[in-house]
């Protein structure tokens, strides 16, 4: 509620002056009033001030009339008035000039005009604003605390500060969708101003209030904005937007928004308290279901999961999200493996957080049977599988949505176990979810999305490792000295693996060793001597098979860490 130079120069005795440059920035606000004879010193004006002068230095002063006005610009001053007939006649045109280029109001001023009725009309409307502005602050402020206090919304908080501007008020979350508005929202044209706005407003919305002018290319209407990011400490929810079509905003306006966004802060963090719990509830119970505790009383379970919007009469598959730690190279067991650093594992568990909203916010709605939870930086859902394609395709656009991996993070892999009617069979292809999330790599081309049968043999790895089987006892039975952890050992493995993907063909072999043929019948030789086993024998084959995928199994499990 500040009195800006417009309103000023229909005040007497500023009416009976002339503005001569800088019409743009009529809007300014003028907060003080500074009468100087001899500016010594720029530095010493304050953003906001009325600077009233009677260019007493700038009568013979060519030099220094060329760079007044832009000096005073670059304190952002509220305007210019110059006292004419006491040492210039009339504003000189360089300054008229640098007024216009810069937007700074410069007002030419009759010579019987008294500094004193100046500063006297002008600190007497200031202080009246002033007083009027703490008025309607702490009314606002009052208003605003009995929504928060009496449990009410965003929409009531956004409909109050519609009310107290005059504006269109939307509350946003962090991603920019609109989760409540108030007021006018011009029509058609609503939603394309406003992301003009918030383009131009830029990417620090979240961090401190910004404002912003726009205008509409098909309207030519000018919309003046205003943003305040609504957040507690260093934890941000979203921001709230202020549209207004006539005139530049007020301090109320600033005012009001600045409640608001206190106020909202409190609504969205009872908001999340509250969704907080009811995920951690309906984790504990999915817990329960998984742990197998609940199948002896199904229908008190199918029951309980209504509560939470989920029909377990349906099928279901369970799958898990989890970030993708270690691969082996291309060469399976007898290549590199990528060991998981302490990094990895750290990076992990701080993207458990943001790697739970994006599951819910795409699986979570639609009338979906889903249940969600997340442990240990990874994130298991059991979602209705009425559509069995329809799974599969919701952990894609998890994975889309989630996008490219951060500075120090591994990629997203989802694993799909297989479907499920009944409470016992959900566990089962939650077990199956884990396993098809972790050895994705085993696979050529390592996929990201990867459900429970495509794993082949794995399947059966997986499940010997359940049963406490010696995987590297049986893994050294199968393949002899070839399981040693020795360079020769790791030669002749990756001889022996190329070999069999190529099905026994020595040319192409070769050609994907880069050897010649000579040496890998040599190569193949040593290797039936050293296992005892023949390469043409079908059962030795398949012992080798096994053997090549039980060592490539542990090498990527202690890689990941599940193995000492």
């Amino acid at each position: 509620m500040a009195i800006t130079v417009r309103e000023a120069m229909e005040l007497e005795p500023l009416a009976r002056g002339r503005l001569v440059g800088g019409r743009r920035g009529l809007d300014r606000v003028i907060r003080w009033v500074t009468i100087v004879e001899v500016l010594e010193d720029v530095r010493l004006l304050q953003e906001g001030e009325l600077l009233v002068t009677t260019a007493y230095e700038l009568e013979n002063d060519l030099e220094r009339r060329r760079t007044y006005i832009s000096e005073l610009a670059e304190r952002n001053l509220a305007g210019v008035a110059v006292l004419t007939g006491f040492y210039i006649k009339e504003v000189p045109s360089e300054m008229i000039e640098q007024a216009d280029e810069h937007g700074l109001p410069l007002i030419q001023l009759p010579p019987n005009i008294s500094f004193s009725d100046i500063t006297r009309v002008l600190l007497e409307r200031i202080v009246n604003r002033q007083y009027e502005l703490m008025h309607a602050s702490e009314s606002v402020h009052r208003e605003l605390t009995e929504l928060a206090l009496g449990d009410r919304s965003l929409d009531d908080i956004t409909a109050v500060v519609a009310h107290r501007t005059g504006g269109w008020v939307t509350a946003n979350d962090k991603r920019g969708e609109r989760l409540a508005e108030a007021g006018e929202s011009f029509g058609e044209r609503g939603s394309a101003v406003l992301a003009r706005l918030r383009a131009k407003l830029g990417g620090d919305i979240l961090d401190s209030p910004l404002e912003a002018t726009v205008v509409d290319a098909e309207t030519g209407s000018a919309y003046s904005g205003l943003s305040v990011p609504v957040r507690a400490s260093d934890r941000r929810f979203g921001v709230l937007i202020l549209v207004k079509r006539k005139g530049s905003l007020q301090e109320l306006d600033r005012v009001a928004l600045g409640h608001a966004s206190t106020v909202g802060a409190l609504i969205l963090m009872r908001r999340e308290a509250v969704a907080d719990e009811a995920r951690r509830l309906r984790g504990d119970f999915l817990d329960r279901v998984l742990a197998g505790t609940s199948a002896r009383d199904p229908v008190s379970v199918a029951e309980q999961a209504r509560r939470f919007g989920c029909d377990l009469t349906r099928p279901h598959v369970a799958v898990v999200f989890g970030m993708r730690l270690a691969g082996l190279g291309a060469r399976g067991a007898g290549g590199a493996v990528d060991i998981v650093s302490r990094e990895a594992f750290a990076a992990r568990r701080a993207a458990a957080g943001r790697l739970f909203r994006v599951v819910e916010d795409v699986l979570v709605g639609d009338d979906r049977s889903v249940l969600v939870r997340e442990r240990e930086g990874d994130v298991l859902a059991l979602i209705g599988a009425d559509d069995p394609a329809e799974p599969a395709r919701l952990a894609r656009e998890v994975l889309e949505r989630w996008g490219a991996p951060r500075p120090g993070e591994g990629p997203l892999a989802a694993g799909l176990g297989e479907p499920a009617d009944d409470i016992p069979a959900f566990a089962r292809s939650a077990v199956q979810a884990h396993d098809a999330a972790r050895l994705g790599p085993l696979l050529p081309g390592a996929p990201v999305v990867l459900e429970h049968h495509d794993l082949g043999v794995f399947r059966l790895v997986a499940d010997m490792e359940r049963r406490r089987v010696d995987l590297d006892a049986a893994a050294a039975s199968a393949l002899g000295p070839l399981a040693d952890d020795t360079v020769r050992a790791r030669r002749m493995l990756e001889t022996l693996e190329v070999y069999l993907e190529n099905d026994g063909n020595l040319q192409a072999t070769a050609a994907a060793l880069f050897v010649h043929r000579h040496t890998l019948r040599y190569r193949l030789r040593r290797i039936e001597e050293l296992t005892g086993r023949r390469l043409r024998d079908p059962l030795d084959r398949l012992e080798f098979h096994l053997g090549s995928a039980l060592l490539r199994y542990r090498l990527l499990r202690r890689a990941q860490g599940g193995e000492p």
